[in-house]
């Protein structure tokens, strides 16, 4: 069977780190060899330990391909391992990996690519990004960034979407007040601020509402003075860090105000426990919320419509179900775990 390296050595925990680290498993399963290179002593390497993945340890940074020590101790693993495709998570990683993977031989050296942020133009990338074979992008957004500055590229870009499993089918909804759910970091790329003047407005609608915000980030202590300093403390609560599953279990609605995604995974994972989401129209949210379907759409950062549409769930619980059952339809269809990875094992072993 075939060996598969995935080249990974972000020293925190994120999207990028939990794809790499499901997508071994999977392939393990499947009796595929896998082993890892990762930074010393990051989060992923820990679980890594935990469940006796194969893994080798590498402090990489953005100029360690300039390192000659590092590029030989590499080389030598990566003729060890003769591995049949390398995945490869940051741009640091492809800098020093793919053009000794290229030496080699390596048949599928491939950067997946998960934020919509264009690659620098610049000589160095030129010559690094085309010893890469395949280029994977969890959303046409990333897609389209990755080939912004290098037209190239888009010919050898592979759309793979994040995936899951439905794990709860929608039911009948009847409560005495609607609640609204966040989850993500605490951070001003995921917009939470907007959910306070979201609260404020519903508030000044008299509705039945609370929304709960679970995660955990430097803005936490702002995002709480907040929610005091516009008297907001019954309808709006900070849960810090929740299981995901109880945190869906205490939500109709969610509410996901990011300023920009590669993939919102909380989407798909709203989606996948049959719970319609609301999101601004920005990056690749459209991917996921088909607007009025199974969930809703709002312009950049119109906050009374969102209060709008949100109310028509208060009045329309009826609504809100059959959204929800057509956010599971959308992971059967589109996001189906089994699915998607017999895309990632496709592009594999293709020839």
């Amino acid at each position: 069977m075939k060996t598969i390296i995935f080249f990974n050595t972000n020293k925190a925990w994120g999207g990028g780190e939990k794809w790499h680290y499901n997508t071994a498993l999977s392939l393990i399963q499947k009796k595929y060899k896998c082993f890892f290179i990762t930074y010393p002593a990051s989060e992923l390497e820990k679980k890594l330990i935990k469940d006796n993945i194969p893994y080798y340890s590498l402090r990489v940074n953005n100029l360690s391909f300039l390192n000659i020590k590092k590029r030989i101790k590499l080389k030598a693993l990566l003729q060890k391992l003769s591995p049949d495709a390398i995945f490869m998570n940051l741009p640091s990683d492809v800098k020093i990996c793919a053009p000794i993977a290229a030496s080699l031989g390596v048949k599928k050296i491939i950067y997946r690519r998960g934020m919509p942020h264009p690659l620098k133009k610049s000589f160095i990338n030129k010559l690094v990004y085309q010893r890469v074979t395949h280029f994977m992008a969890n959303s046409q957004t990333v897609a389209d960034s990755l080939s912004k500055n290098f037209s190239w590229i888009a010919n050898k870009t592979h759309i793979i979407y994040n995936s899951s499993q439905v794990q709860r089918v929608p039911k009948e909804l009847n409560f005495s007040k609607l609640t609204l759910g966040n989850l993500a970091r605490l951070v001003e790329q995921k917009g939470q601020k907007y959910l306070i003047d979201l609260a404020r407005e519903l508030a000044k609608r008299d509705l039945a509402f609370e929304i709960l915000i679970a995660g955990e980030g430097p803005l936490k202590e702002k995002l709480q003075e907040s929610i005091i300093e516009n008297n907001l403390s019954n309808y709006v609560k900070l849960l810090g860090h929740v299981k995901p599953s109880d945190f869906f279990d205490k939500i109709q609605l969610f509410i996901f105000p990011s300023l920009f995604e590669g993939m919102p995974n909380a989407l798909i994972e709203a989606y996948s426990y049959g719970i319609p989401a609301v999101a601004f129209e920005t990056s690749s949210m459209p991917e996921v919320i088909t607007d009025n379907v199974d969930g809703f759409l709002i312009k950049p950062f119109n906050i009374s419509l969102m209060a709008d549409r949100i109310e028509e769930c208060i009045y329309s619980p009826q609504k809100i179900f059959k959204m929800g059952e057509k956010a599971n339809l959308k992971i059967e269809k589109k996001f189906n775990t089994n699915v998607i990875l017999k895309k990632i094992e496709d592009l594999i072993n293709e020839e």
